[in-house]
């Protein structure tokens, strides 16, 4: 039976890591573990132009229908007066 995990070998310590895996995605965090001496800072993760960054899912702000202007907000299923911005 697969497991859902991923184990990567550190060729500069030989240490093995397993991390795991869900929704066929491994957490960038979980790469941070993999340090050669007990003061390193951990191995990073580089993704120039974001090629192969997953997205997480989220519940999406659904606006509900409404007789005029200013009806309220859906978000995760909580109704909302308004939309909170992100910047």
């Amino acid at each position: 039976m697969p497991q859902d995990t991923l184990t990567i070998t550190d060729n500069r310590t030989a240490k093995s890591y397993t991390l795991p895996i869900e929704s066929g995605t491994i957490r960038a965090m979980d790469i941070r573990q993999i340090k050669t001496t007990a003061d390193d800072f951990g191995l990073m993760t580089y993704d120039p132009a974001f090629m192969n960054t997953a997205y997480r899912t989220t519940h999406p702000i659904q606006r509900q229908p409404a007789a005029g202007r200013g009806g309220p907000f859906r978000c995760g299923g909580e109704p909302r007066r308004y939309a909170r911005r992100v910047r």
